[in-house]
């Protein structure tokens, strides 16, 4: 158990809250997912009203944390552990904000848009998912190399994200889509997007928990060429 290899309980204890919060925000994201492919609005109230609870797990491990660095002068990994941790708990409690955002859109949008953005959407938001998924599991498992496929997906978010806004400008300008429901949409897509960059920076951080080194912006050594 990768438990095991804290040195104290304290750090044992924050590993699992982490963890713990890291499946709230996941169970949050899936959530509003669902529910705006769904346009269920009952469901994206839940999202909504989920993240007082995880707002509450982040004051709660901010505490932890810096009452563990007080009390036991951590060095080295424990170190690097807990600085994690920081880091990760901003990351976790942002991403829960974008699904927050997500799920107040949802009253806004229309029953569907055009199959061709639909589908377009429906891609995006599984890719952050899968990017969101890969990045938390391989930090549960502390797989360093398994973290880095997120970056992978990189680029396909990117296209994704920029399709999306031409085809959307494409159907306002054809009348299409009403320009008060093309406002909704872009909150949603930013949020999206946010959340894909918000994944990478978890992987970040568990090269720099395993490892010790900073990988942002160092695009080689994702495996994929600069």
């Amino acid at each position: 158990m990768k438990d095991q290899m804290y040195a104290s309980p304290a750090l044992r204890g924050l590993r699992t809250e982490l963890l713990t919060m890291g499946s709230l925000v996941q169970m949050a994201y899936s959530k509003a997912r669902t529910a705006l492919l769904l346009r269920d609005v009952a469901a994206a109230e839940d999202v909504v009203k989920s993240d007082d609870a995880i707002d509450e797990m982040e004051l709660e491990l901010d505490e932890k944390c810096t009452s563990i660095i007080a009390r036991t002068q951590p060095v080295a990994r424990d170190l690097r552990f807990i600085l994690t941790a920081v880091r990760m708990v901003l990351d976790l409690e942002r991403i829960a904000d974008e699904s927050v955002t997500i799920g107040r859109q949802i009253p806004l949008l229309p029953e569907s848009f055009s199959p061709e953005l639909e589908k377009d959407l429906a891609r995006y938001l599984q890719l952050a998912f899968d990017m969101l998924d890969t990045a938390l599991d391989a930090f549960r498992k502390e797989d360093v190399p398994h973290g880095m496929q997120v970056f992978q997906h990189s680029e396909e978010s990117v296209r994704l994200l920029l399709s999306m806004y031409e085809k959307l400008m494409v159907d306002v300008r054809a009348s299409v889509v009403d320009p008060s429901a093309a406002v909704p949409l872009i909150l949603v897509v930013r949020s999206v997007d946010r959340i894909c960059r918000r994944s990478e920076n978890i992987v970040e951080h568990l090269c720099f928990m395993c490892d010790g080194i900073t990988v942002k912006h160092r695009v080689k050594l994702s495996g994929m060429d600069a």
